[in-house]
């Protein structure tokens, strides 16, 4: 988070102050590549498009095949929110995937397992192939 919370310790639970636009830094810093694989990634930041495309681009050079990325609140379209958010989640997943890139493809396994994207995050099970 960019501020971390203010609350009390857990045992298992750590939050580390970072920026989702600038993840290589905080990766770096809290020596976050070093961590055991696989890695199930939860992006569930600022929601913006900007964000939502470092996040993706991150991602698509430091994930490994058949990890994940999921692409939290793609909801926000069907709230009538995607303007505050330039589009954020769905418009960052579906510009990614169609510039052709070929480093992550749609799980609908999970994207519509209740249903045709009957989720929160509407195309956003991102498996790295």
């Amino acid at each position: 988070d960019l501020n971390a919370p203010a609350l009390p310790t857990s045992k298992g639970i750590r939050f580390l102050q970072g920026d989702a636009s600038d993840l290589e830094v905080s990766f770096r810093r809290h020596k976050l590549f070093d961590l055991p694989r696989p890695w199930l990634v939860i992006e569930d930041s600022a929601h913006s498009y900007a964000v939502c495309t470092s996040v993706l681009k991150f991602f698509e050079e430091h994930l490994q095949a058949g990890e994940y990325l999921v692409m939290e609140d793609g909801v926000l379209d069907d709230l009538g929110w995607s303007a505050r958010y330039q589009g954020g989640p769905n418009r960052a997943i579906a510009e990614f995937l169609a510039r052709g890139s070929r480093s992550f493809e749609i799980d609908v396994t999970y994207c519509d397992m209740f249903g045709r994207n009957m989720t929160y995050n509407p195309n956003g099970y991102l498996r790295k192939i």
